[in-house]
């Protein structure tokens, strides 16, 4: 499992991926480096840090997403307070029951009745599924994954998502694809299916259908066509399936130039000379007489 490196180096969807696969508990630090840092800023104060998006797995799965400067001080009851679903004095007295816990702590608000599973969700998307298309929109800087991150507990809601499917989601909500353009499949190349199963990845019917065509047989142009889709849609759609293992791109090689040969006379001679037609005639003429 790679511990840290360069977003240059190795995207995102391949980290997530790796760690999925591992099944891996950890924390992976995101340090971006592609202009929403004010790096004067940083530069004129030594002392500040810069924020990072901190992405919390157990198991191989996306448990929480914070960005900021202090990932440890997150607290899942400030978002609580936050929407006053619960009063300050409760807030107070809830903090004490559950310091020390190694468990999420909404999952045991959950288990006290005090969070409804809805409330939680909300949490959820709002901490985890709002976050992703940000962390995928980040194509400079630095990572690190460090499996022996003691896990922020009290900022996990105890809903979970699957390394590959936040990938998906992460690409899915993208604007703006400028910066992987040059990384798309291209229009002439084709997709092939990685198996006959979708592995448990929930794909949109655009997605599906895309997926249901890459047989390595057609163009990404022709499964365009196909299905009535802009180029540049399935070419995006081919990104996302390519990045969570569905697909992979064929690049097709060009043909052969065909060698065109001249015609060359038996016997010597120049064959780009023009007979006339008067000398044809004689000819058969004499053919005709010595036949007969």
């Amino acid at each position: 499992m790679l511990a840290h490196g360069y977003l240059s180096q190795y995207s995102l969807a391949e980290i997530f991926n790796l760690i999925q696969e591992g099944k891996k508990n950890g924390v992976l630090s995101i340090e971006p480096r592609d202009g929403s840092i004010d790096a004067s800023k940083v530069a004129q104060d030594s002392t500040l840090e810069i924020p990072c998006y901190y992405v919390s797995f157990q198991g191989g799965r996306v448990m929480s997403i914070f960005y900021g400067l202090e990932y440890e001080n997150q607290d899942l009851l400030a978002m609580v307070l936050e929407r006053q679903w619960i009063p300050l004095e409760q807030i107070k007295e809830l903090k004490k029951k559950l310091s020390g816990l190694t468990i999420p702590w909404g999952l045991q608000l959950k288990v006290w009745e005090i969070i409804s599973v809805d409330r939680l969700r909300l949490l959820f998307d709002i901490q985890v599924l709002s976050q992703l298309a940000k962390i995928f929109e980040i194509s400079e800087g630095k990572f690190r994954f460090d499996p022996h991150a003691e896990l922020n507990y009290p900022e996990m809601t105890g809903l979970s998502l699957s390394a590959r499917n936040a990938v998906l989601l992460g690409l899915r909500g993208l604007k703006d694809w400028s910066r992987l353009t040059n990384k798309l499949p291209a229009p002439e190349s084709r997709l092939q299916r990685a198996s006959s199963e979708l592995q448990g990845s929930s794909l949109e019917n655009d997605e599906q259908l895309v997926w249901q065509l890459a047989l390595g047989e057609m163009s990404v142009l022709e499964i365009a066509a196909q299905l009535n889709l802009e180029i540049d849609k399935v070419r995006q759609i081919g990104f996302r399936l390519c990045s969570i293992g569905l697909t992979h791109e064929v690049a097709v090689k060009p043909s052969p130039p065909i060698e065109i040969v001249k015609p060359v006379c038996v016997g010597g001679g120049n064959p780009n000379i023009q007979i006339s037609t008067a000398f044809v005639s004689k000819l058969i003429g004499f053919l005709k007489q010595q036949k007969g």
